[in-house]
């Protein structure tokens, strides 16, 4: 991946990468290894290349997929771009989802291909460049949010309910605790931690990305108060932020975030007469950007058709409500 240098806004020397995302209906993703002689040999990335002089990153991932791995590009998703410094370069990684294709992939210039799991890589090391990306594909249409501190026990029946809630098949969890000290947030993690060990559910705190890394667990979330007030993306390798209109869709992007939680898309009981965005007012803002959306604010796991039938990723509910289902 080595195209032809942009100017950034800031000065900065900016290299142009495009990439294409070909994923197959268990979840799977192409990965290709980059060959020896070539820069970065060895580690693996997802299928794209330079962005040549006259066309625009969707014309280049269309080629590049072409001579690359023999694929016929039918339809591309809305690009996501993201920069990634390496020492001694900036890249700018425009990477489009793939939704329609031609042809069988394989590596035509020699190198080795292998369809993987982007949560559970059997190949690497990765381009690290691409984490960023990889660690978004995968994402569940079912995100849960759990309270612990909004109720006296309810720290304890998560700890108890968390291994039934992965075998049932949640496989992201959102951890609030606000009333909780920082230190009790990171050892209550800790234990959550250990009692999903083995489950596959990835889980994600409501706080500061120091705790996230000293919980040990995959990633943060952000209110939409803390997402105002962030100059630039955590270090984490999932980032979920709440968002309740466009501006904030916006920030998300610009600032890198990997998902969306926007509300509320339905009333709320608790304030029934407050302005819901309802479904069309979800489909606007999700087809305004390439973040992932999930619809949140008075919705339940029967709400998911219509949340993808307006454009989002999926759900994100009270965890309540899936041990009730």
């Amino acid at each position: 991946m080595l195209p032809s240098t942009s100017r950034a806004s800031t000065g900065r020397s900016v290299v142009d990468v495009a990439v294409g995302v070909l994923g197959v209906p268990d979840g799977r993703v192409l990965l290709a290894q980059r060959r020896a002689g070539t820069i970065g040999a060895g580690f693996w990335e997802l299928p794209g290349g330079k962005i040549d002089s006259g066309e625009d990153a969707a014309q280049a991932v269309v080629r590049e997929l072409l001579e690359e791995v023999g694929v016929q590009a039918l339809e591309l998703g809305r690009a996501r771009v993201y920069e990634h410094q390496f020492p001694a370069r900036r890249v700018r990684v425009h990477c489009f989802p793939v939704r329609r294709w031609s042809g069988e992939p394989w590596g035509k210039e020699g190198q080795r291909v292998a369809w993987v799991d982007p949560q559970r890589l059997e190949v690497g090391p990765l381009l690290p460049s691409l984490e960023l990306a990889m660690s978004s594909l995968g994402l569940p249409e079912l995100v849960a949010v759990a309270d612990v501190g909004r109720a006296a026990g309810a720290a304890d029946q998560l700890l108890q309910d968390v291994a039934s809630l992965a075998a049932g098949g949640l496989r992201l969890l959102i951890v609030q605790g606000l009333e909780f000290a920082p230190s009790q947030r990171v050892l209550f993690v800790r234990r959550l931690r250990k009692a999903a060990r083995g489950t596959g559910l990835r889980l994600l705190l409501s706080g500061t990305a120091l705790e996230a890394r000293q919980g040990g667990i995959c990633g943060l979330h952000s209110s939409s108060a803390a997402l105002v007030a962030a100059r630039e993306r955590p270090p984490t390798r999932l980032w979920a932020v709440s968002v309740h209109d466009a501006a904030g869709l916006e920030r998300a992007e610009a600032l890198g975030a990997q998902l969306a939680l926007v509300s509320p898309v339905l009333p709320l009981d608790a304030h029934p007469s407050g302005t819901a965005l309802g479904w069309d007012g979800l489909r606007r803002l999700a087809a305004a950007t390439p973040v992932p959306v999930y619809a949140g604010g008075g919705v339940g796991p029967d709400d998911l058709q219509n949340a993808r039938a307006a454009g989002a990723w999926g759900v994100a509910v009270d965890v309540a409500s899936i041990r009730e289902a």
